[in-house]
């Protein structure tokens, strides 16, 4: 671990006034404190890390201390004293990446999810995290250039870098040699959602502050605060499995609008019709975004999980497709066989597909033929690891 340095907070509030304590940021209550400790110390380290999950609020907390370090009489959008980096696609442009912030601004949980997109982001920003990282050029051209400067309104200059486990080897060995001799004005906040992915060297210089998981009630709470309904805000919150972006994103009225259309896929997929299958497919190609695509794909993984359920409980009364409960007793009846759990990895293998670039209209029909084999207990003629065989042509 580093040693403290002596650079003094500009008197941070330490009552329920800071940017800390805002009702947008949720959970988290021994975090808090604890940066507040931290603060009321008057003896802050060069490095933190802020550890979670995806969908804890790592990246919200982490934009939270930094303003409230600089005071908290501004956001760290407005603040010259604040600089934020996101992980980056190979290819990226200044407008790209300041309409990113602009987004970060707007909501800070906007990047601290798993698979879906935030709504409305344009096509010119990466889909996923996942496909983004930190380049040798970003670290030498927009990151370390900013480590020099002097502070401008504030005693001292802090750097927000969310996803550090995303830096390429070179990224991390330089940015090593910053932390082993940190400038004495620098103030690092990075988030990670796990330190077991972090070169033991960083990891080491740096005071780690961990997140813990979202309960629901805490996301319902926070999703009602923010103008949905109480029912919505359930659902929400059931179906983001903890992650309180995930959370804000979701669009519960498509939810609920394509019970049928799942339906129908099950029906089609058992039926082998090639006609239904192919019409769904290319209407859900073709009208749906990339982001309702991916929510279509996880509606499907939900209504496996109830069939799953209602088969293990017979307790309808537990299922989020309640109105669907006749349907799905039937299914369960008609298809005592169905190997459902297998039904739900085959979604959950085929979800980021859709975020490497493969169309949807070559991954559902992937996932109904492998349907049509697992609602009748029997293996799927092709296996998971030869998916390509589905499509001879494109091997």
């Amino acid at each position: 671990m580093i040693q403290p340095s002596m650079i003094q907070p500009n008197d941070p509030q330490t009552s329920s006034n800071t940017p800390l304590d805002a009702p947008s940021l949720v959970g988290q209550a021994s975090l808090r404190e604890q940066c507040h400790a931290l603060l009321a110390s008057n003896r802050l380290g060069h490095a933190y890390l802020f550890a979670g999950a995806k969908g804890t609020g790592a990246l919200a907390f982490a934009l939270a201390f930094a303003e409230t370090i600089q005071g908290g009489d501004r956001p760290w959008f407005h603040h010259p004293d604040i600089h934020v980096f996101l992980p980056e696609p190979t290819t990226f442009s200044d407008a790209a990446r300041k309409e990113r912030l602009e987004t970060l601004h707007q909501d800070s949980y906007a990047f601290d999810h798993e698979g879906v997109p935030v709504e409305g982001r344009s096509n010119t920003q990466e889909r996923s995290n996942a496909r983004s990282f930190y380049s040798i050029g970003q670290f030498r051209e927009l990151i370390k250039p900013v480590t020099v400067l002097r502070p401008n309104t504030a005693e001292r200059l802090i750097v927000v870098l969310h996803d550090i486990d995303t830096m390429r080897a070179e990224s991390a060995n330089a940015f090593l040699k910053l932390l082993e001799e940190p400038p004495r004005d620098v103030i690092f906040l990075m988030t990670t959602p796990s330190t077991d992915i972090l070169m033991p060297t960083i990891l080491s210089r740096c005071q780690v502050l961990r997140l813990s998981p979202c309960s629901q009630q805490e996301i319902v709470s926070a999703l009602v605060a923010d103008g949905r309904s109480v029912e919505d805000a359930q659902l929400a919150a059931q179906l983001s499995h903890g992650q309180v972006g995930l959370a804000k994103a979701m669009d519960v009225d498509a939810f609920r609008s394509s019970k049928e259309e799942l339906i129908q896929f099950l029906r089609a997929s058992y039926t082998m019709d090639a006609a239904s299958i192919s019409a769904l497919t290319q209407r859900v190609a073709q009208s749906y975004s990339l982001e309702q695509q991916i929510a279509w794909l996880g509606s499907l993984e939900w209504m496996l999980r109830d069939l799953l359920l209602l088969r293990e409980t017979g307790d309808s009364t537990m299922i989020l497709h309640q109105d669907q409960a006749k349907v799905m007793t039937d299914f369960i009846k008609a298809l005592g066989d169905a190997r459902i759990d297998e039904m739900i990895e085959v979604v959950g293998q085929t979800k980021p597909w859709l975020l490497q670039n493969v169309q949807m209209k070559l991954i559902l029909p992937v996932i109904s033929f492998r349907f049509a084999a697992l609602m009748r207990g029997e293996d799927p003629m092709i296996s998971h690891h030869d998916s390509w065989k589905h499509y001879p042509a494109a091997g």
